[in-house]
């Protein structure tokens, strides 16, 4: 009986593990900084959300259970959520980044709800504050409105 797992590539069967496919600079810049959880989030959406506002700043982040909460939503309480993590370098900058952010949507929300005037059908819409600066579609006329500042 062969114990040899049939499985296994031609390339890991020969050496153990193949890891031809590993950029080695890019695998040994990531051992050099030790990632630190910054924060988590119930949605991927939410965490993409906060991952891209720190790439737009250059700092790197990585995402943990993405994978686990794509499959199943369900399951992130259950693994503590989608995990934002960031170099240690990095953690103090992402953290206040993220906090002028959060600070950012909370004012609007404050300003409470905006009313005006659809561009399309003069209908006279309402929206929450924080969907101030984004853009929405008119419940008369289906159409797209930029909702003012």
């Amino acid at each position: 009986m062969n114990d040899e797992n049939p499985y296994k590539s031609p390339e890991s069967r020969a050496n153990g593990v193949s890891r031809e496919h590993v950029d080695q600079e890019s695998f040994d810049e990531a051992d050099d900084s030790r990632l630190i959880k910054l924060t988590s989030f119930l949605t991927i959406a939410d965490a993409q959300v906060c991952q891209a506002v720190l790439r737009q700043e250059g700092i790197d982040s990585f995402l943990e259970n993405e994978g686990s909460v794509g499959v199943n939503w369900l399951w992130s309480n259950a693994v503590g959520g989608v995990k934002l993590l960031v170099p240690e370098e990095h953690l103090e900058t992402a953290a206040k980044l993220l906090g002028k952010v959060q600070t950012t949507e909370q004012a609007k929300e404050a300003l409470g709800d905006i009313t005006f005037e659809c561009e399309d059908c003069g209908a006279e819409i309402t929206f929450p504050g924080d969907r101030r600066g984004m853009t929405e579609t008119c419940p008369k006329c289906h159409e797209y409105v930029d909702v003012p500042d």
